[in-house]
């Protein structure tokens, strides 16, 4: 029963009472703010992802074609030694 007292001496502490309506406040604010700043990014977000739409794909394709490559050469580079190697051998022996 200890609790509901302790409540209400916090309530009825003024710079408790303060402090927590402080809080609420800003978080009301927050919670208020949070959505508009969404709305102002992606606002913001829409103009350039519009000019952006072309440069971005050309990008992606670029980013693609270049970890494809990366992924193809090193198996190029680890064959192509070891036929190198096989076709030197392969004269000499004869």
């Amino acid at each position: 029963h200890m609790s509901i007292p302790n409540m209400v001496l916090m309530i009825s502490n003024p710079a408790l009472a303060t402090s927590l309506l402080a809080l609420v406040t800003s978080l009301l604010t927050l919670m208020t703010s949070i959505p508009t700043f969404v709305t102002t990014l992606l606002a913001l977000g829409t103009i350039p992802h519009a000019l952006m739409v072309s440069p971005l794909t050309l990008m992606i394709s670029l980013v693609l074609t270049i970890s494809l490559v990366l992924t193809t050469s090193p198996f190029a580079l680890m064959t192509s030694p070891h036929d190198m190697q096989s076709d030197q051998p392969s004269p000499s022996i004869p």
